[in-house]
């Protein structure tokens, strides 16, 4: 009892930091598809609702052969592929990035950056 309620106080906490430190301007549209370790249905539902939950995330779902590939559509203003994969991980999954993010709109991931370090 006592590590689900510190699971999700943590949880929590970590949207909570995300939410009040992201951008709330509107930006380019990306898909990044991540390869996890999860290997079960009951993980595979926590991480698309955390994902899901994070501030500039459009959209996040496992694909339906279950391999732990999450494809996650998100707003780059926001949010990026490096801080998705940081919760996952720090929700005691591996995650890496399955090749680069496919810009749905506008810049590349490296333009928006530069952008943002110019303001």
């Amino acid at each position: 009892m006592k590590r689900i309620l510190f699971t999700k106080l943590t949880v929590l906490a970590i949207l909570t930091f995300f939410a009040m430190n992201l951008s709330a301007i509107a930006g380019d549209k990306y898909q990044a598809k991540i390869k996890t370790s999860v290997s079960n249905a009951g993980g595979r539902n926590k991480i698309e609702i955390i994902v899901n939950f994070l501030k500039g995330v459009e959209d996040a779902t496992f694909d339906d052969k279950g391999k732990g590939m999450i494809t996650v559509e998100y707003d780059a203003e926001k949010t990026n592929a490096d801080m998705i994969i940081h919760i996952i991980e720090l929700m005691g999954y591996d995650a890496e990035l399955d090749g680069e993010p496919l810009a749905l709109s506008g810049k590349k991931p490296n333009d928006v950056e530069r952008d943002n370090k110019s303001r």
